[in-house]
């Protein structure tokens, strides 16, 4: 037993022999740091803590691609219960209504440029307007107008809104069929 022990020893003496020369022009090294080989010295492999990247800074300035706007028009109703499939996403922003009933009637992607109109019929014969004014890495601004077909020249709503990057904006609608049309928004860029 002595004698592992002191070949144990011998062997702990020996290994810093051979690695005080490796180590004797070495800095101490800065944590988060990979030390760099000294000239001259033999490289020594050791094992050494994976630290993550830094995050990418946060870009700045406008978004100079073509934003991608997501439009629904959801019926909420009492006539029928539940959620559709393509909206149960959409679950807690809507359960605050007075309805029990949600059914995804449309959904419509478009691209924008700064400055871009899309025009779209609705259900009841109203149209919506969705403009993007701008966009930056972290928002887009957009202007959302909706227009009666009794009354063209007059919208029933104009509003500008500032939406996150994939963030989600809702319109309360007109009434329709027993119910509300509900319009979620988003900027999916």
């Amino acid at each position: 037993m002595r004698l592992r022990g002191t070949s144990f020893l011998v062997g702990l003496v020996a290994l810093a022999g051979i690695l005080a020369p490796c180590l004797a022009g070495a800095q101490a090294p800065v944590p988060g740091t990979i030390p760099l080989p000294v000239p001259g010295m033999p490289a020594v492999q050791v094992a050494q803590r994976v630290v993550p990247p830094h995050p990418p800074a946060v870009r700045r300035g406008p978004f100079r691609r073509p934003v991608e706007i997501r439009m629904m028009v959801i019926h909420a109703s009492n006539a029928f219960v539940g959620y559709d499939r393509a909206i149960v996403h959409l679950k807690r922003h809507l359960a605050f209504l007075n309805y029990r009933g949600f059914r995804l009637l449309f959904q419509n992607e478009m691209m924008l440029r700064p400055g871009t109109t899309r025009r779209m019929g609705l259900f009841d014969g109203n149209t919506i307007e969705v403009t993007l004014k701008s966009a930056t890495w972290q928002r887009a601004e957009l202007r959302v107008r909706m227009f009666n077909r009794a009354r063209p020249a007059t919208p029933l709503l104009d509003t500008v809104v500032l939406v996150s990057r994939r963030g989600t904006f809702f319109v309360g609608g007109p009434r329709y069929n027993g119910g509300v049309l509900i319009l979620p928004i988003t900027a999916w860029y």
